[in-house]
């Protein structure tokens, strides 16, 4: 007994240590991060400005307003637009973010592969290095871990109130970022086929979905009172022109170096921007159209084109956007590091699928993990080549990296479980 609470004990300080680390490690970074407000981040605290002003704030054409009304709290809440305090909040949510992902994986998967997550977490340059830019990824990322520590509860299967709080929660994150719909929406249909049982599935979207419009009621109220239109998105974006510029985009967005965009690119952009709002209908139907007409020509160039995108989505070559004091000195270590995540996460998940067959699609993590890579993969990589639209991918993917690590020269069991209530078949 005295042994065993020497090792407890032991573990906790192991915990601690690493915890501090990880907040000295974000604090540092955020100190570090490029302060002046350029780019999305001087429309979010545009954006905050006016939602202290009128509340019900919309945006036309690219943002849900979930950011601008966390930055309008923490303004509100300590006077003046103090970017400092979101900065320090942003340091908290990311830590958190971390501790939830680690009570998950040590309950989903071993105590072993729990506290290898929690270090990985905690050093990470990654998801540290957003924390002082006043952009929504590390708030995203700490919903997307609220997420995980919900659906990876064993009783998810079977809980009304555990539904309503996801649906809450991806409410949330569609507030916050507009790509969320589709995570949503892929998410409803794979815990319906996999998890619920027949005979609660109408009760699980009910559930989910009344949670889901707690937050949803805000982005609902604001289109139609600033355009008359009831979306849950800006009702005016400029998707029919990023396809359409799929054939010209030659660089990667700009992040650490701003790189010169093709003529072409700016032309359209200036077209879009120049475009009255009851016009942008027509602007979409233009570049639609003219998308399908260069597409049956020149498809290679697009889906070369789509796969440097991915590519660059998924590269972490710079520890800092828009200014990095340590680049190109770190460069290789990042993309190393990058590289072997994933391939221990790849190690891990296969020898999880392995060990439960079909029965790992009954996992809400697994399916969570799979519909995500995916859509980052394949839906952002038409909209975006910004490394940072990744980033909440990197809790879920460390959480899997950690359980390969963990089954290195390990002979634990590989864990089996059924979550309760779930049907033999569907």
């Amino acid at each position: 007994m005295k042994a065993i609470k020497q090792v407890v004990s032991k573990r906790n300080v192991l915990l601690i240590i690493f915890i501090i680390f990880g907040l000295v490690l974000r604090f540092n970074f955020s100190s570090l991060a490029y302060r002046e407000l350029v780019f999305d981040m001087k429309s979010y605290v545009g954006l905050a400005k006016r939602v202290i002003d009128e509340f019900f704030v919309a945006d036309c054409c690219s943002k849900n307003t979930g950011y601008p009304l966390f930055l309008a709290l923490a303004f509100r809440l300590w006077g003046g637009i103090n970017l400092e305090i979101v900065r320090m909040i942003q340091v908290g949510m990311d830590v958190a973010a971390g501790l939830l992902i680690y009570v998950t994986t040590k309950r989903l998967l071993s105590a072993k592969a729990s506290i290898i997550f929690l270090i990985l977490y905690m050093i990470n340059p990654y998801t540290s290095a957003m924390t002082g830019l006043i952009l929504p990824d590390s708030i995203t990322i700490f919903y997307l871990a609220l997420l995980v520590w919900v659906i990876g509860l064993k009783s998810f299967a079977v809980k009304p109130s555990l539904w309503f709080l996801s649906g809450i929660i991806l409410g949330t994150m569609l507030l916050t970022r507009v790509q969320y719909l589709y995570l949503f929406i892929f998410l409803v249909a794979a815990f319906v086929w996999f998890i619920i049982d027949k005979e609660r599935r109408f009760v699980y979207l009910v559930a989910h979905l009344a949670g889901f419009m707690i937050p949803s009621i805000y982005t609902l109220v604001s289109n139609y009172r600033e355009h008359q239109i009831v979306s849950l998105m800006p009702p005016y974006t400029f998707q029919a022109g990023h396809l359409y510029l799929m054939f010209y985009q030659i660089v990667p967005y700009p992040e650490v170096v701003y790189n010169p965009e093709h003529p072409e690119e700016s032309r359209v952009w200036m077209e879009f921007a120049l475009t009255p709002l009851e016009s942008k209908n027509a602007f979409s139907e233009k570049y639609y159209a003219l998308f399908w007409q260069k597409l049956q020509t020149e498809w290679p160039l697009f889906f070369y084109n789509w796969a440097r995108k991915a590519w660059w989505l998924w590269d972490k070559e710079h520890v800092f956007i828009y200014h990095d004091p340590y680049y190109p000195s770190d460069r290789w270590p990042l993309r190393i590091l990058n590289s072997a995540l994933f391939l221990s996460a790849g190690m891990g998940i296969y020898k999880y699928i392995s060990a439960n067959g079909n029965r790992a699609l009954q996992n809400p993590v697994i399916l969570l993990t799979v519909i995500l890579f995916t859509q980052i993969t394949f839906l952002y990589s038409l909209v975006s080549s910004e490394a940072r639209h990744s980033l909440i991918f990197y809790p879920l993917l460390m959480l899997w990296a950690a359980y390969g690590i963990s089954l290195i020269n390990s002979k634990s069991q590989i864990p089996s479980r059924k979550y309760s209530g779930q049907a033999n078949s569907k």
